[in-house]
């Protein structure tokens, strides 16, 4: 089944069973990568889970979503701590953001969104593949396999295009988002049909998203500027204008430079006559 993990019982009696046949309705599709609507050939499978689409997204929420998806990599005991990585890269998010947008509204309730992402690296390549979908109102992100190399082949890549939950050799880490206390669960996903379990992260997508939307609200409680008329342009003042303020200007500032040296004579006075003061106790004192 697509939703969650698996029962571990299932998934070993599963493996020795044949990989479901998918039907596939493409949204974008090229030699390198693609996005497309999958569901269960078998009605009897495909009745087994009901999504909650088609779902309304924006670009801009998707790639909200997306660009703050990381893998946080296991290692040894020994080894040290590694910071999470970025699933997807700035230009992946822009390539697939449109189009996760058109797949989403496509969607039928039995359908997941897949896609699948080759990165040409020396003679194999690099795939990474997994899908989206919205179940229970949550958003359920799924990646199979990220940034492996493909060395077992072109069977391999061909394995992974017919079905993106296949994982080849497993993500070797878990899913995360940036803030963390946004993800509901983090778990690992056997849809692939496949020894290798893939990652799947359940996100709050719905508070996330209102979190970013509050400064704009806040902004939009204030009260709003007057507006300018696209036909209004401001032109400079005249030169002659600029010119006729010049001496007002000068005199004010000569006005001030006045009145700050009779300051300086004032305070040069009392400074006289306070040393004067002094002076004159001091010779009392002698006196006595």
């Amino acid at each position: 089944m697509i939703r969650g993990m698996l029962p571990c019982a299932l998934f070993l009696a599963c493996l020795g069973c044949a990989a479901p046949v998918l039907t596939t309705r493409h949204v974008h599709s090229e030699p390198s990568w693609f996005v497309r609507l999958d569901s269960y050939a078998d009605p009897r499978q495909s009745a087994d889970q009901r999504y909650d689409h088609p779902a309304e997204w924006t670009e801009s929420e998707l790639k909200a979503v997306m660009e703050r998806l990381l893998l946080h990599e296991r290692v040894g005991l020994l080894d040290p701590s590694r910071p999470p990585r970025a699933v997807f890269s700035v230009g992946e998010i822009s390539r697939l953001a449109p189009q996760l947008v058109e797949a989403f509204r496509a969607a039928r309730s039995t359908e997941w969104v897949a896609f699948y992402l080759v990165t040409p690296v020396g003679a194999d390549g690099e795939v990474t593949s997994g899908a989206f979908f919205v179940n229970g109102g949550r958003l359920h992100v799924v990646i199979a396999n990220y940034h492996e190399r493909i060395t077992d082949g072109p069977e391999a890549k061909e394995a992974v295009r017919a079905n993106p939950f296949r994982s080849l050799h497993g993500t070797k880490g878990s899913l995360t988002f940036d803030p963390a206390r946004f993800v509901l669960a983090s778990q690992a996903h056997w849809s692939g049909w496949s020894a290798p379990a893939g990652s799947e992260l359940i996100l709050d997508d719905k508070t996330f998203l209102d979190s970013l939307r509050q400064p704009a609200v806040l902004q939009s409680s204030s009260p709003p500027a007057p507006a300018r008329s696209p036909a209004t342009r401001v032109e400079p003042p005249p030169p002659a204008a600029e010119a006729s303020t010049a001496p007002d200007e000068m005199e004010l500032l000569k006005r001030k430079a006045q009145e700050l040296e009779a300051e300086l004579v004032h305070l040069k006075q009392r400074v006289h006559e306070l040393e004067a003061q002094r002076s004159g106790q001091a010779d009392k004192q002698l006196l006595r």
